[in-house]
């Protein structure tokens, strides 16, 4: 009883410094500020907003649970990788991908590398082992919620689009 209720402290205390620090900022791939500009304007944007995603109700609903993850992200045109696309055709490229792929795992793999705007695309997608709540609520509820072993998405973030694969569950 004791240890279930430290337990539940300790989530809360992480929930709250997360929420009020800078402790669990992520950058996307692209950059943190972006600039357009057109003859006569610029408009700058930030997606600083997008970058808090601790989720504590996945937290509590998956406690101890682990899984390994491994995606296939396309990116904004202004991507770092020179690998992004619009949105309508990073999806329309996941859907082929994911036709040619089936389930896969090498031929995942194999489709990371030539074509993910993420740093894992080195290890053909492989991004570790997650705790619940630490993904963008899109990717943590398919792998916390969805089979195993088969390739979900194409599903959106605020970095781009993603195919999601995961490879283990405990």
């Amino acid at each position: 009883m004791f240890c279930s209720m430290y337990s539940v402290i300790l989530v809360l205390a992480v929930a709250f410094l997360a929420t009020t620090t800078n402790a669990f900022v992520v950058t996307p791939l692209s950059s943190a500020t972006s600039t357009t500009t057109t003859p006569g304007t610029t408009t700058a944007y930030t997606n600083l907003d997008t970058r808090r995603h601790f989720d504590l109700v996945s937290m509590v609903s998956n406690f101890g649970k682990k899984v390994q993850l491994s995606h296939i992200l396309i990116g904004p045109p202004e991507s770092k990788t020179g690998r992004g696309m619009t949105k309508e055709d990073a999806t329309a490229k996941l859907l082929e991908l994911k036709a040619e792929i089936g389930d896969d795992l090498e031929k995942f793999q194999a489709a990371a590398e030539e074509f993910s705007s993420c740093k894992s695309s080195k290890e053909g997608g492989n991004l570790g082992e997650f705790g619940p709540g630490l993904l963008w609520k899109t990717i943590d509820e398919i792998a916390f919620q969805k089979d195993i072993g088969v390739i979900h998405g194409p599903v959106s973030s605020p970095y781009g689009e993603h195919l999601v694969l995961v490879r283990e569950r405990e």
